[in-house]
């Protein structure tokens, strides 16, 4: 409901029937990418972040928007996702810095 508030060329779609395959894939493939971020925190894989620092930045948003180009999501899905995979992945470079900075003092 948030979104909706939010967005301004429309409703985020609805879960549906044709939809849900798609959708439940989505949600495991977001289950093995938490699951990779805890491992990487838990052994301070730094690489691993930094390489997230770029994805979230630049693939997620260009992803976001060949899906919209190509008529595969509405518009408000990319409204929706590339402010918050940009903050996440700018918020994630500030923290490396930030521990970068912590290790040399």
């Amino acid at each position: 409901k948030l979104f909706n508030k939010v967005l301004v060329s429309g409703e985020l779609t609805p879960i549906g029937t044709t939809d849900l395959y798609f959708r439940l894939f989505g949600a495991f493939g977001m289950a093995y990418t938490g699951l990779w971020y805890a491992v990487a925190a838990y052994n301070e894989h730094v690489e691993f972040f930094k390489v997230s620092v770029w994805t979230r930045c630049m693939v997620l948003p260009l992803f976001h928007i060949s899906l919209v180009a190509n008529g595969i999501a509405p518009m408000a899905w990319l409204e929706a996702a590339i402010p918050f995979d940009l903050l996440a992945g700018l918020h994630m470079h500030r923290c490396l810095k930030r521990d970068a900075a912590a290790k040399r003092a």
